[in-house]
């Protein structure tokens, strides 16, 4: 993994190498794959209110 924000204390997100993003609901006690339209790495993440911008 190359970034990672959570939004509270209970929900975060994470991306990396191969577009790799994994999603958490548990304060990162277990993480779940999601979905990517990429398979460039992504190496940051910024985040604002509802809008999630992953950077390669």
């Amino acid at each position: 993994m190359r970034a990672i924000h959570f939004f509270d204390a209970q929900n975060g997100i994470a991306v990396g190498l191969g577009g790799e993003i994994i999603r958490t609901s548990d304060p990162g006690l277990t993480w779940t794959a999601q979905p990517s339209p990429t398979t460039n790495s992504l190496l940051g993440l910024f985040a604002r209110d509802n809008l999630l911008i992953a950077v390669p």
